[in-house]
């Protein structure tokens, strides 16, 4: 912005020079009268480039000092720290679906009455969803919003974990709950997939 400032300085320098310098070329009794109008028609060029940078600059001064405007606003805005802690808990909660069930997994065994090696994508089914549409997610959030995206992520990872409670109870057709579990467990990394990456954008873009 200080370079804007100084190149605008400059051009309205350059402009008066210009000015002055057609005022002397009209009343220059030593010119002929068939080199003056060409004389006159260089310099109305050269007023009307410079002039016309001198209006881009002045309109680029007057777009960065309304950014700074808009983050100040931002920055004094008490309401970001609730978002900072939104945004975090919804990170934390995703990593930790990572490797959390891990611990739990004889509890799970004895509750479903299913052998470890039946279990084994109620770890992978979370994280291999999470991989496949992290990308993914990332353009959506870009083309539709972050936050919008966020939120969304959010609600569909807080239903994956509601079916995750809820799948001993949930019978539908030949699904055993270590199944019901394993498809519920995929349905937390499709938010998750939308809440890593999101997050650290939306963190950035609010601080």
């Amino acid at each position: 912005m200080e370079i804007l400032s100084q190149y605008k300085a400059l051009l309205e320098l350059v402009l008066d020079a210009v000015a002055i310098t057609r005022d002397r070329v009209i009343g220059e009794p030593q010119i002929s009268h068939d080199e003056r109008p060409d004389i006159l028609e260089a310099l109305d060029y050269e007023t009307a480039v410079y002039a016309a940078r001198l209006h881009w600059v002045e309109q680029s001064l007057g777009k960065a000092k309304g950014g700074e405007a808009v983050n100040a606003s931002i920055q004094e805005d008490p309401r970001r720290w609730w978002a900072l802690g939104a945004i975090a808990f919804g990170l934390f909660m995703a990593l930790l679906d990572v490797t959390v069930v891990n611990v739990a997994l004889p509890a799970i065994q004895k509750g479903l009455h299913e052998s470890y090696t039946s279990l084994e994508w109620i770890v992978n089914a979370y994280a291999l969803v999470v991989a496949v549409l992290l990308v993914t997610s990332s353009r959506l959030g870009d083309i539709f919003g972050r936050k919008k995206l966020f939120g969304l992520g959010m609600g569909v990872f807080t239903l994956g974990s509601l079916l995750c409670a809820l799948s001993p109870h949930i019978h539908v057709g030949s699904l055993s709950g270590a199944d019901v579990l394993n498809i519920s467990r995929g349905i937390q990394g499709i938010g998750g997939s939308a809440m890593l990456p999101l997050s650290l954008s939306l963190i950035t873009a609010t601080f």
